[in-house]
This record gives C-alpha cells, structure tokens and sequence, in this order.
C-alpha cells in the first residue's frame, strides 16, 4: 500500500494528513474482494474464482471487503504517521497528544486521514482535602 503524507506546523500542533490514492484505493479493494470472495460459490465459477467484477456487484462482499481494506490503511496510516512525528522533531511519542482523525472514504478521493498532534498538557496533581472536626466549645 502506497500512501501519501503530508504535514505542516500550525499553532494547534502538527497536522499530519495522510492519502490512500484513487487508484491504489480501487487496487486494494480488488486485492480485498479477492481476499473476502474466496469461500464464495457463484454459479458457473468454482469456489473463489469468480472475477471480481462479478463480486463488486454484491453489496455484502463490497462491505467486507470495505471493511478489510480500511483496516489495512489504518495500519499502514499509523507507521506513516510515526515517521512523521519523528521527522517533525517530536521525539518523546509518549508526551504527545494524537487528535481524533478525520477519515474520507470515497472512491473518488480514495481514503483520507488528516491527524492533529500537539503536546500533551501536564498532568495538575491536586491533593484531596481532608476536612476535620474541631471542638469548639
């Protein structure tokens, strides 16, 4: 899976967007359909070698294959989104605050993920307050 990525700096933190292009979207969907057809029995077609034009044409196939292919981004997105990060200068991933991403799934614009990532804010340790009876009187 080929990815594009692209970040720059703003006053929120990094913004770090990351593509799936349209045609290696279309790509992985077929290496998809193939993936989730190979039980599938069609009339005419042994098991699993059914073309994947025909497969496109059940919904449920598409779905899952949907559904794989998005997983396979969202992996291949997070290595790409570590060398960003890296590259960026940030160099302690554990003080960093990964914003809740964007994603675009079309097939016109393939799939996108644009990710926010600022420092995180310290921790504000506060002592509990213990109240006590004083006996006045």
């Amino acid at each position: 899976m080929r990815l594009q990525a692209d970040s720059s700096t703003t006053d929120a933190g990094l913004v770090v967007t990351i593509k799936l292009p349209p045609v290696e979207h279309r790509e992985e969907m077929d290496r998809s359909l193939v993936k989730v057809g190979k039980d599938v029995i069609f009339h005419g077609f042994r098991r699993g070698r059914a073309p994947v034009s025909l497969l496109r044409k059940h919904g449920s196939l598409v779905r899952d294959a949907d559904d794989d292919c998005f997983r396979r981004f969202m992996e291949a997105a997070r290595a790409v989104l570590k060398e960003e990060v890296l590259k960026a200068g940030y160099k302690e991933p554990d003080q960093l605050d990964f914003g809740v991403p964007d994603v675009v799934v079309s097939d016109a614009d393939g799939i996108i993920k644009t990710v926010t990532v600022t420092k995180k804010k310290p921790e504000v340790k506060t002592e509990p307050v213990v109240e006590t009876k004083s006996d006045a009187g």
